[in-house]
């Protein structure tokens, strides 16, 4: 059986120009990229009316980082934290900056990567590969001093074992529920002769706290190993949908490129939403929960394009 896809709406492309992660704002009307073009460092771009889409540089070259990647969009403040580095300081660091382009640098947090918000304006949980503390890299919550609020929220799986830990997503709804990409510390995973982090055998993680404060965290889909990778499962780059009940993520499963899936929280169905062929990733829910900006393939390159899965969202509840 031929799946159906929900069509592509595409908002950036052109020669020589790779567009990449979005993030939207909190209207749904304007979305913030990375695009690296051709000989030139990466830089924020930004779309102000997603109905007349005019890509613009975002952030003046004087104001931020050399090279700025992985934008995250407050819905609260309308502040943009991102990461930033240069050939001088390559060490990734956390930024933020508001929507007329003012930026400031998180002190103290380097090695991190996809700065995420929760809980507002007041928090950010992020990839941190700092080996200060293990495992490396874990997800970790600073506040926007660099001050630490939580060292690790992967915690540990049912074997008892740490979790490595990447790009992750807050639910809405909570200030400590994240999904992530991660993978079980042990030997053997995906036939690694050492514990090691490997971003593309990753399955998509939930995280809990107990009322000691402990966390514990466990795959999405209750049919994956946990003591050996299998790649029917694989995914990363998870996102929640503004009503806490779904989960966009990418998976690479097929093994034909990358493709977005979405979970259901309360009844744990999985549907494919955009073709692998396309290598999708990096999707975010719009406000609205009905559509999701993402990056793909198109004509050789990687451009910014959004879809609508509204009915998708329904059959997975299991509405008819």
């Amino acid at each position: 059986m031929t799946l159906q896809f929900p069509e592509v709406h595409r908002l950036t492309g052109g020669i020589d120009i790779h567009d990449y992660r979005p993030a939207i704002n909190a209207s749904g009307d304007k979305v913030v990229f990375e695009r690296t073009v051709k000989g030139r460092p990466t830089e924020l771009y930004i779309i102000d009316d997603l109905a007349s889409p005019v890509p613009r540089l975002f952030l003046p070259a004087s104001t931020g980082p050399v090279n700025q990647t992985r934008p995250d969009w407050c819905w609260t403040s309308g502040n943009i934290a991102y990461n930033g580095s240069s050939s001088e300081k390559p060490e990734l660091e956390v930024w933020i900056a508001d929507d007329g382009g003012n930026t400031f640098i998180v002190p103290g947090i380097v090695r991190a990567a996809y700065p995420t918000w929760i809980g507002g304006d007041g928090q950010l949980v992020v990839m941190n590969a700092d080996t200060n503390a293990s495992p490396t890299p874990r997800n970790s919550i600073f506040d926007q001093s660099g001050t630490t609020i939580q060292e690790n929220v992967n915690g540990i799986i049912c074997t008892g074992r740490q979790l490595y830990g990447g790009m992750p997503a807050a639910c809405p709804l909570s200030d400590i529920l994240i999904a992530f990409a991660g993978q079980p510390n042990i030997r053997g995973w995906n036939g690694s002769a050492v514990a090691t982090y490997n971003q593309n055998a990753n399955y998509i993680f939930i995280n809990e706290m107990d009322e000691n404060g402990i966390f514990t965290s466990r795959p999405i889909e209750i049919d994956a190993t946990i003591d050996q990778f299998d790649p029917l499962h694989q995914g990363r780059a998870p996102a929640w949908s503004p009503d806490g009940r779904t989960i966009a993520f990418e998976s690479n499963r097929s093994g034909n490129g990358y493709a977005i899936y979405l979970y259901d929280f309360i009844s744990g169905n999985i549907t494919q939403v955009t073709d692998p062929a396309s290598n999708a990733q990096h999707a975010r829910f719009f406000p609205d929960g009905d559509n999701l900006i993402l990056s793909l393939n198109y004509n050789g390159t990687s451009i910014i394009a959004w879809i609508n899965v509204h009915e998708a969202r329904r059959k997975l509840t299991g509405a008819t």
